[in-house]
């Protein structure tokens, strides 16, 4: 599954929450992530089972990415400009794609594998 998701200068995209249905719990979703100026992109926090984020930033600025559990973050990299990442969440964990910049949009190309089924996304901050 191919998606492209991206915030308009109003607000938060209505289809950053996916509806994965009719797919396998273990069907990879690919995906071209942007990010607005001091925003955040999360991605889980209700799954069953753990999941695996790999990542590209193709973007112009660096993408904190930090796993949330139980109201805290935790720092896993932060990934420059061209730089790759690779992540498991464990049940429950929300993986939070985080633009750095307070000035230009980020863009993270991902490829989420593992427990997808109705993996909820969406957009935090601004």
């Amino acid at each position: 599954m191919q998606t492209k998701h991206m915030i308009g200068a109003g607000g938060i995209l209505g289809a950053a929450v996916l509806a994965v249905t009719g797919i396998s719990a273990a069907a990879a979703i690919s995906s071209n992530v942007y990010i607005q100026k001091d925003e955040a992109f999360l991605l889980g926090g209700t799954q069953k089972s753990n999941f695996t984020v790999k990542g590209t930033n193709t973007g112009p600025v660096a993408v904190k990415v930090l796993a949330r559990s139980y109201g805290s973050d935790n720092d896993i990299a932060t990934v420059q400009p061209g730089a790759k990442f690779k992540q498991v969440f464990v049940k429950g964990e929300i993986a939070v794609l985080q633009n750095t910049s307070s000035a230009q949009t980020a863009s993270v190309k991902v490829r989420v594998t593992g427990y997808t089924k109705g993996l909820g996304m969406r957009y935090e901050g601004g």
